[in-house]
């Protein structure tokens, strides 16, 4: 969690140094960029993010290949 916080925090003041540059060289066209993007990750999560609601905490481990904490507790 340390790491996503960071890197989260890390992107979010790139983006704040560089988007005052970029209003004022390319004004409303930042804003194409922004929704393009948007676009983009819309349709990588609609194509390639597995659905998860109404599955247990056990299926959703073994449908992205891990081992259930079951499966590890109960081995000899």
């Amino acid at each position: 969690m340390s790491i996503t916080t960071a890197s989260n925090w890390a992107f979010n003041f790139i983006i704040a140094l560089v988007v005052p540059p970029l209003i004022n060289s390319i004004s409303w066209g930042l804003y194409i960029i922004f929704g393009a993007c948007g676009v983009l990750m819309f349709i990588f999560v609609y194509f390639f993010v597995p659905e998860t609601k109404g599955k247990s905490l056990e299926q959703i481990d073994h449908m992205f290949g891990g081992r259930s904490n079951i499966e590890e507790k109960t081995k000899v």
